[in-house]
């Protein structure tokens, strides 16, 4: 899976970011090269997940369930979306990430997450 952090990286997590970044651009490259042989891809976005991967840690309260998750998997798939969306949140990141009037307010939050993360108090 891919993830929102795709296409708003994270401090601190620069190697996560560009893997998933990666996985977006080869999804959706092989979806297109693909398509001729009947073969579809999709990129998920499953959003944030409430499952051990926070190993013991807070778990973020806008985390939704796996089972939440898999059913907005499975309705992108269905549909035969390009990039699966799970949250609206993740959504509306992408959506924000390329728009020139989000730009200041997307700073602003990730400053403020790289410094409580070099302070020890942050969540990412």
């Amino acid at each position: 899976t891919a993830s929102g952090i795709a296409y708003v990286p994270m401090p601190y997590q620069s190697m996560y970011s560009a893997t998933k970044s990666a996985l977006l651009g080869l999804t959706t490259s092989l979806r297109y090269e693909l398509w001729d042989e009947n073969i579809r891809l999709s990129t998920i976005i499953p959003g944030t997940v409430a499952t051990s991967i926070w190993g013991g840690g807070p778990i973020p309260d806008f985390a939704i369930t796996p089972d939440a998750s898999a059913r907005g998997i499975l309705n992108g798939l269905a549909a035969n979306e390009r990039v699966i969306f799970v949250t609206d949140m993740d959504r509306e990141g992408a959506i924000n990430s390329t728009d020139p009037r989000a730009a200041d307010g997307i700073d602003k939050y990730l400053l403020d997450v790289a410094r409580k993360r070099r302070a020890g108090t942050g969540l990412f």
